[in-house]
């Protein structure tokens, strides 16, 4: 039987994170006007985080489970704290990896970045729903050696939809603009954004 080296394995799941990005992506593209900015394109679509955000939290925690399956044979040799190590490296670059193709792609879209909103309330909701993501990866990490992997899997998958549902949408899209307040939206007639 032939052996799967590391490097087949970093190009497999590098094109994996690439597809789940690119799928998100393009359904946020495909979704909107000409005329639409980068947070009504790409964070004011629920797609993004009921599907891709949430595939790639499952992959993250089939990662580490994977890694959980051995880890006996792992703490034999001492080598526990390395695996982490390279665990915690490893979300972090799929977290690099998603956001750079998901946003990167609204770039080469040649549309207007901030067109709708305050350009830096924007920039800190593009980076917070990231550095979410990438906390959410920190906490599924503990799966390595934790107790209750189902109870840790689901409140991660359910933190990133609080976070998206409530926080990021009935809060700090608004302070964006008020386009995405409802009340706004009704006395102004605007009905669609």
């Amino acid at each position: 039987m032939k052996k799967m080296s590391f490097s087949k394995i970093s190009w497999s799941l590098f094109f994996t994170i690439v597809m789940i990005s690119f799928i998100s992506a393009s359904n946020a593209l495909l979704h909107t006007s000409k005329d639409s900015d980068i947070i009504r394109t790409q964070l004011y679509s629920n797609f993004s985080v009921i599907f891709t955000q949430s595939m790639l939290l499952l992959l993250m925690s089939w990662q580490v489970l994977n890694f959980r399956a051995i880890n006996f044979l792992v703490a034999i040799r001492g080598q526990s704290e390395k695996i982490q190590k390279q665990m915690i490296k490893t979300i972090i670059f799929e977290v690099i990896i998603y956001f750079s193709f998901y946003y990167g792609s609204f770039m080469l879209s040649g549309n207007i970045w901030f067109k709708d909103g305050y350009v830096l309330i924007g920039v800190m909701i593009l980076l917070m729903r990231a550095f979410i993501i990438l906390f959410l990866g920190m906490i599924i990490t503990s799966l390595y050696r934790g107790q209750h992997i189902a109870i840790i899997i689901v409140a991660v998958q359910l933190s990133n939809f609080v976070y998206h549902f409530f926080l990021e949408t009935k809060i700090l899209l608004v302070q964006y603009s008020p386009l995405y307040d409802p009340i706004y939206r009704a006395l102004h007639h605007i009905y669609n954004i």
